[in-house]
């Protein structure tokens, strides 16, 4: 954000605020050998690009449903990984999905029927 600005009798000055600027960049979880019942940990990781550190909430979507969110604190020009543990009570294919400022998705997982 920028604000520019002439006063009578000074010259014309700026300010210049610098904000968090938050993407998820990567989403992650070992799908192999998952049946109903079983919980997967999935990794979500929150860059900000911005030039000061804040906050941003993030969640986990599953086939369109969210499930849980948590608020993530991250450093200017860090990234955070968030860790969200899951119980998936369907099988079939599943859509594994985090938002914030942009929607990441992680598809094909399989998950497959109990069998034990």
């Amino acid at each position: 954000m920028r604000f520019r600005t002439t006063t009578q009798g000074f010259s014309e000055w700026a300010l210049t605020v610098q904000r968090p600027a938050f993407e998820v960049t990567d989403i992650n979880f070992d799908a192999t050998g998952v049946a109903v019942g079983d919980t997967v940990s999935v990794d979500v990781t929150v860059t900000n690009q911005g030039g000061f550190a804040g906050e941003d909430t993030v969640g986990l979507v599953v086939d369109g449903e969210a499930v849980t969110a948590t608020v993530v604190r991250v450093a200017a020009g860090a990234s955070e990984t968030v860790v969200f543990d899951h119980t998936f009570t369907e099988a079939g294919p599943v859509i594994v999905e985090s938002y914030g400022d942009l929607v990441a998705e992680h598809e094909g997982a399989e998950v497959e029927p109990v069998t034990r």
